[in-house]
């Protein structure tokens, strides 16, 4: 767990808890309010240091293309957050000013399993399961520009003894780029252990021509031959001659190998546009 995801959660359970354990007749938080109050208070605090610390950082991620990038991956998330600030932010002035306190304890009850249950749900998107919007064409036919796709995470992927990755898989990593901050989506093709070699518009494992008929067109270019290491993996993008992969990192100043550290997930399903709506593993 990230630090940024530990404040996330903090945050979110300090609110959640925060809005259900005040006593509108009374007026009064008990002792776990008060402690997670502290908590979230600590979280703000977090944040305050961390921006104070990577200015620079802060910027960057805050320019208008990786905040569209970020709203393009977490719309679940965002709506789910902006909804529940709204909703808390309005009753807390409701209960401040003295309203009708039995009607507005009826409404936290009826909202209590609504709002434990987008919590959970946001709990397994965070932890389980996440969205990717597909950016470029790198992994066309398979993948279109503007797909969204439900990625599951190597956390529920083991659980069904369905992880590290075997070849074909699709999946969502942060490549070995310096300075690159962008999450690739490609196709494993190369596995541990494994020599690969590419030539004569053909990849070669083991020195046995590959057969491939997702790709869109045969690559155009010579990589390797190469041994790959324990742990690492070889990926291309379905569309071979226009996809920024493996073939190429090591001229962007990077290595063609993808440790499985640094891969968030594998692609399960197409859930967007409906007219693609579509498994992408069996």
């Amino acid at each position: 767990m990230s630090a940024s995801q530990l404040v996330f959660l903090t945050s979110l359970v300090a609110i959640i808890r925060g809005l259900f354990t005040f006593r509108p007749e009374k007026k009064t938080r008990n002792r776990i309010a008060g402690l997670i109050d502290v908590l979230l208070l600590g979280a703000v605090a977090y944040g305050v240091i961390y921006y104070f610390k990577h200015r620079d950082e802060v910027a960057f991620y805050l320019n208008r293309e990786m905040v569209r990038e970020w709203l393009q991956n977490n719309v679940g998330t965002f709506v789910f957050g902006l909804a529940s600030l709204v909703l808390i932010i309005a009753f807390r002035v409701a209960l401040s000013k003295e309203w009708d306190a039995p009607f507005l304890k009826g409404v936290f009850e009826w909202l209590d399993p609504f709002m434990m249950a987008g919590t959970i749900a946001l709990i397994l998107i965070t932890y389980f399961v996440r969205t990717y919007y597909i950016p470029s064409e790198s992994m066309e036919p398979t993948l279109l520009v503007h797909d969204y796709i439900i990625v599951a995470k190597p956390f529920l992927l083991r659980l069904f003894h369905d992880y590290p990755p075997v070849r074909g898989d699709i999946v969502v990593f942060h490549p070995p780029l310096p300075g690159e901050t962008r999450e690739y989506i490609k196709r494993v093709v190369g596995l541990p252990g494994e020599s690969l070699f590419v030539h004569d518009e053909k990849v070669f494992i083991n020195g046995k021509p590959l057969s491939e008929p997702y790709v869109k067109a045969p690559p155009d270019y010579q990589f390797g031959p190469l041994s790959i290491p324990q742990n690492n993996y070889i990926v291309f993008g379905d569309n071979r001659r226009n996809s920024e992969d493996s073939h190429a990192w090591r001229e962007a100043g990077g290595e063609p190998f993808l440790d499985v550290k640094e891969i968030e997930g594998r692609a399960v399903l197409i859930f967007l546009p409906l007219g693609r709506v579509r498994i992408l593993h069996d």
